[in-house]
């Protein structure tokens, strides 16, 4: 034939690759003109038809994205978390997390093939604030599977494991989920943080025995410390001639410490004066009588970090009276609180009034009546 070749296209013929490469052929007519011919070429030759034949690449995406709880209300996201991402030994920083508690790790992510697509850990670097940070490490497993028009996600092989800070496999710390949305090609990883604690505790004692006689005034150091429990008392013995003329006290140091993981203030402290002893305004600037109760807010405005202390001081006065001898206990509690997450304290309630709870304390001083003529103080 002057102007086609004949050809056979087997089933397994590459289109694209043979249209690349298709042969060509010098044909020389009787007066002598050289035309070339091109193996099936459309258009060109005249002894061959053909279908248009649409060839799809099957493919798929999907996307994966955090989302950071509250352990307590997992419906409160929360932000300003951040994260490492390390995939075939490359690492990036993600975060932080939005106002809803999300953050996206892998965006639109293309699947060309069944079977494992790839490794993420993950860890978390910050927390959101006032929350302890999730201290383990998070490996999700992504794998896909061919299904009518394109590939999905393998919600049977697409796996997610933690480990805690000790390498401990399995651990229920914060019970990360993972949920697949095949429908949306989906990967929500749920990380749930609990609160930071919030602990402030309150510790009492005696520092001096301050005894005036006659114009002389003899102060005594106790020697007692905060850590002291219980505290010895600390007694004072009056001569019994001298009861009216005598004055007495006794100072007492408050020390407010925050053993919680953040940062707070008390208030306001109260003091709870036993019978037997009184409260001078003149000796004590920083307290105050209020509806009823003495109490000072002297440390209310410093904000104690985890591990710091702060003290404040209380100064009373014994009513002189020989009914009013033996043992006298005077109590102080931490009467209001502060943090800025609003916090309740883990361990006791501001104001309750309860003993036990490390947010009062009390320190004991004793009063005798001595036959001999000296005062004594032990």
């Amino acid at each position: 034939d002057r102007d086609s070749v004949q050809n056979t296209i087997s089933n397994s013929l590459n289109l694209d690759k043979w249209y690349e490469n298709r042969k060509s052929y010098s044909e020389t007519d009787a007066s002598g003109k050289t035309t070339t011919i091109k193996d099936y070429y459309p258009g060109e030759q005249d002894d061959d038809d053909f279908e248009t034949v649409e060839v799809k690449e099957l493919t798929g995406k999907y996307s994966v994205v955090i989302k950071k709880v509250d352990s307590s209300n997992k419906n409160q996201g929360l932000a300003g978390a951040y994260f490492t991402i390390d995939e075939n030994s490359k690492s990036e920083k993600v975060g932080p997390t939005d106002t809803n508690g999300y953050i996206d790790v892998r965006k639109d992510i293309t699947i060309s093939k069944a079977g494992t697509q790839t490794v993420l850990n993950i860890k978390e670097e910050t927390a959101p604030d006032g929350y302890k940070p999730y201290n383990g490490t998070i490996s999700l497993t992504i794998s896909a599977k061919e299904s009518t028009e394109k590939y999905i996600l393998d919600k049977e092989n697409t796996k997610l494991t933690q480990k805690s800070a000790d390498n401990e496999e399995n651990t229920s710390n914060g019970e990360v989920t993972c949920d697949i949305n095949e429908e949306k090609s989906l990967i929500t990883i749920t990380i749930p943080n609990e609160k930071k604690v919030f602990d402030l505790a309150l510790r009492k004692w005696v520092t001096q025995a301050i005894v005036t006689e006659n114009g002389q005034t003899v102060v005594t150091e106790t020697g007692h410390k905060a850590e002291d429990d219980p505290e010895e008392v600390v007694k004072v013995d009056l001569r019994k001639s001298k009861i009216d003329d005598v004055i007495v006290k006794f100072k007492y140091s408050i020390r407010i410490t925050n053993e919680g993981e953040i940062a707070g203030e008390a208030t306001k402290i109260r003091d709870d004066v036993p019978e037997g002893l009184k409260f001078v305004q003149e000796d004590n600037p920083d307290w105050k009588i209020e509806d009823g109760k003495l109490v000072t807010e002297k440390l209310a405005g410093t904000t104690l970090q985890p591990g710091e202390s702060a003290e404040v001081e209380i100064l009373l006065t014994w009513v002189n009276s020989k009914e009013n001898m033996g043992v006298m206990i005077n109590t102080a509690e931490i009467e209001e609180d502060h943090n800025d997450y609003g916090a309740p304290d883990i361990d006791s309630t501001p104001g309750n009034n309860v003993p036990g709870e490390d947010d009062i304390d009390d320190a004991p001083v004793m009063l005798t009546i001595k036959t001999g003529s000296e005062i004594v103080m032990y």
